[in-house]
């Protein structure tokens, strides 16, 4: 990976190639992996959506935001929380909306991510639905909402 080659083509190879080239570490200067992780989200294979959402979040392209938010309510184990994980970590604004959305999924880790990533892009428009969040079911939800509202930076007094 010492290259700034994008991986080979993630769809021209099989399933059990294509995880671990979806799992590539990357680094800003492999940005050129971006389109084809984006491609692999909607691989057949869970554990390929899984490795391509992780490694998008730490390639951080705001490219990569529709495409995560479109997995945000996948059915394979965890790929719904890596894609909330990314979008925090990408901290882009179009996707607040559905994070906040993503506060009310089935899945509590999906919840928990929601919130976190809310927390990390700091936008006034989820403080009513963290709040709302800090009386889920879930103690590590509530948890997480409340770790987001305190994340937020103190509003200035008028």
């Amino acid at each position: 990976v010492g290259s700034e080659q994008a991986p080979a083509d993630v769809a021209a190879t099989g399933p059990l190639l294509r995880a671990p080239q979806a799992s590539l570490p990357l680094s800003p200067r492999t940005w050129r992996a971006t389109e084809p992780l984006i491609a692999a989200l909607e691989d057949e294979v869970s554990d390929v959506r899984l490795m391509a959402a992780l490694s998008l979040a730490e390639i951080k392209d705001t490219r990569a935001v529709g495409p995560l938010v479109r997995v945000l309510s996948d059915d394979g184990p965890d790929v719904g929380l890596a894609a909330a994980y990314a979008l925090g970590e990408i901290a882009a604004l179009e996707a607040v909306d559905p994070l906040v959305h993503a506060l009310e999924h089935a899945d509590q880790y999906v919840r928990c991510a929601a919130a976190e990533a809310l927390g990390k892009i700091h936008d006034v428009r989820s403080i009513a639905a963290l709040r709302a969040a800090r009386m889920d079911d879930t103690p590590e939800v509530r948890q997480a909402a409340s770790r987001a509202l305190r994340a937020f930076p103190p509003r200035p007094s008028t």
